[in-house]
């Protein structure tokens, strides 16, 4: 009989015990649960913030103030809409040009007034030149030299699509590249425009 009351009182112990560590375990549970529904809460505010950044439609608005984001001066607006920065590097000076075309949901972004045909020194330059454009525009990843064929104007440029919208990220990076390649590269043609080896 004292042996039955201390098994009882033992597994009472026990139980009294389990129950103290599901109460626990549970208070345990609830807490992390609430700790990972606040972190839900938090990466989903972070990416709808992330989705911000893209925004579905381009205008000049839009435009100017991704110019200023990225540190370029305000734009010149002309009368048909393009947006015009002058910008100077280490080694020229040019305009960067842009230019929402919104039938076809593309971001134009030029390098204008870079250089021109005419500075070629003689025909072999031109050529020489020519040759030039084609070689770098075979090792450029983003963006390509373009000749006007009726003025001799060279620029470079660079297109985005905007379909589903225009995030700064991919705005800047294309602007920041597109500047950086149009001063890199002004050297070397101008070299060839000049007839001189590369």
């Amino acid at each position: 009989m004292a042996a039955r009351g201390r098994r009882a009182g033992r597994s009472a112990a026990v139980w009294l015990a389990l129950g103290a560590v599901g109460c626990v375990g549970q208070r345990v549970v609830r807490l992390e649960n609430d700790l990972l529904r606040a972190e839900i809460v938090e990466l989903r505010s972070k990416a709808g913030s992330g989705r911000a950044e893209v925004l579905p439609s381009v205008s000049p608005e839009l435009l100017v103030a991704y110019l200023e984001r990225a540190g370029l001066p305000a734009p010149e607006r002309s009368p048909s809409g393009v947006l015009v920065v002058p910008c100077e590097g280490v080694n020229t000076r040019f305009r960067l040009s842009l230019q929402h075309f919104e039938r076809e949901q593309v971001l134009y972004l030029a390098a204008v007034d870079y250089m021109d045909l005419e500075v070629a020194s003689s025909s072999g330059a031109m050529v020489l030149l020519l040759t030039q454009l084609a070689a770098i525009n075979y090792e450029l990843v983003l963006g390509k030299f373009q000749l006007n064929p009726r003025s001799g104007a060279i620029t470079l440029s660079v297109e985005l699509k905007t379909d589903d919208g225009l995030g700064f990220r991919s705005f800047d990076a294309a602007v920041h590249q597109l500047l950086e390649t149009a001063d890199e590269r002004y050297p070397d043609l101008l070299r060839a425009a000049r007839g001189q080896g590369i």
